[in-house]
């Protein structure tokens, strides 16, 4: 399942960061519409991988307690790694939102639509960097390193 849940997110974010890399050009409505599908999908995904890494006997489950407060390096990591999770799909939250007032009504924004869809983009390279920073965090955790307390 973990495995599954891995390839489902790394496909997603593939997904989005090739939507990313091509620009919109004038006249190309289908620009949004990729986007909006990319994040749809980087959305649900994430939402599995938390869903598995914070079950009973998910990655987090494994490596502290979930029992005991954040007091070890490793909890305090669990700890803001659970966090993280919220923070992300938020921030995907964020993006479909700004896409969809950016798509929905042209020209109802001071900025200009060309210059909107390419903030919506930078946003979404960051959220790949923060991704990719969490999933590597996540890798580090040492399993089985229950606090014996």
């Amino acid at each position: 399942m973990r495995l599954a849940s891995d390839a489902a997110l790394l496909l997603a974010t593939d997904r989005l960061r090739w939507a990313v890399e091509r620009p919109p050009r004038c006249g190309d409505g289908e620009w949004g519409a990729r986007m909006g599908r990319a994040l749809a999908s980087l959305k649900e995904a994430l939402r599995s991988h938390a869903a598995l890494q914070e079950s009973a006997d998910g990655l987090f489950a494994r490596a502290v307690d979930p029992f005991l407060l954040p007091i070890t390096p490793v909890s305090r990591r669990v700890h803001e790694l659970r966090h993280a999770h919220a923070n992300l799909l938020d921030e995907i939250s964020v993006l479909q939102r700004q896409l969809e007032g950016a798509t929905q009504e042209p020209g109802s924004s001071s900025r200009s639509p060309r210059r909107t869809l390419g903030a919506i983009a930078r946003g979404a390279e960051r959220l790949l960097a923060a991704i990719h920073d969490h999933k590597a965090v996540e890798k580090d955790l040492p399993l089985d390193s229950r606090d014996p307390r």
